[in-house]
């Protein structure tokens, strides 16, 4: 893991995101990049130049007193910031690209509500576009080190799938103790048996009619640090992501959530 990128408004949320991002940058020796993305209102030609230049400006000194901070801060981290005009998620997926970025880390808003500009209605688009892992931090999560991660399955992937990597390397890194966890509806256990044997691992099974709710039943049950999901294009997990349900989940999780994307 060479290259962590963190999208930020200069908000609390954000902040939470950026000290979880440091630490991973710290731990992996990697360089940090802060994106700050701003968005020119529809208007008139010459209104639209005058904003424009207006929320650039705006952007460029938010990111250099947050690298003047930083500097000061963590002096032997590299720390690159990045003011780039358009969407979130298609400024995030520009980065991608540009940066060859292994990671992204961004924060929500809070219990409350998940309204603010940096989360929003960006977390669906974000999951659905973007092509590097995703880490999504609660407002009030505690920064914990992963030691315990808990990947949700629902076998369509071998424990050995390359879509594992990013969640594999970071285990490894914190020799982190990993449990696979599936949702069902009924219990066989010749049949659970037999699917575990195929898997090659170890599977907690979880009853419940609900993925989300079977899910947030393990990890209260369970001392989780990060929970790691395979976001596919069609499959069940991606479900999970639509709009609302995304808002949902980031809401009523208190610890981080690792999105891979297929």
């Amino acid at each position: 893991m060479k290259n962590i990128l963190v999208p930020t408004d200069f908000s609390s949320a954000a902040d939470i995101a950026l000290r979880y991002a440091l630490k991973l940058a710290d731990r992996f020796n990697a360089k940090l990049y802060i994106l700050n993305s701003y968005e020119v209102p529809h208007s008139g030609a010459t209104m639209m130049v005058s904003i424009n230049d207006l929320l650039q400006e705006e952007s460029q000194k938010g990111l250099q007193r947050l690298d003047e901070r930083l500097s000061e801060d963590y002096p032997n981290l590299d720390i690159q910031t990045i003011s780039m005009q358009g969407g979130l998620d298609v400024c995030v997926q520009k980065s991608i690209e540009e940066f060859h970025l292994d990671l992204v880390v961004m924060g929500t808003t809070g219990a409350s509500g998940i309204e603010g500009k940096l989360f929003g209605s960006n977390t669906a688009s974000m999951i659905r576009n973007i092509t590097a892992p995703l880490i999504v931090l609660p407002h009030d999560a505690e920064i914990n080190e992963p030691c315990k991660i808990a990947v949700s399955t629902d076998f369509k992937f071998s424990i050995e799938d390359e879509i594992y990597n990013p969640a594999r390397e970071i285990a490894l890194n914190y020799n982190s103790d990993i449990s696979f966890i599936n949702v069902t509806t009924e219990y066989k256990e010749e049949e659970l048996n037999a699917i575990e044997k195929k898997f090659g691992m170890d599977v907690d099974f979880v009853y419940n009619e609900d993925i989300e709710e079977g899910i947030k039943e393990y990890l209260s049950d369970k001392k989780v640090d990060l929970l790691v999901i395979v976001a596919e294009k069609h499959g069940i997990f991606h479900n999970i992501f639509k709009p609302s349900h995304s808002k949902m989940m980031a809401r009523e999780l208190d610890i981080p959530m690792m999105i891979l994307a297929q």
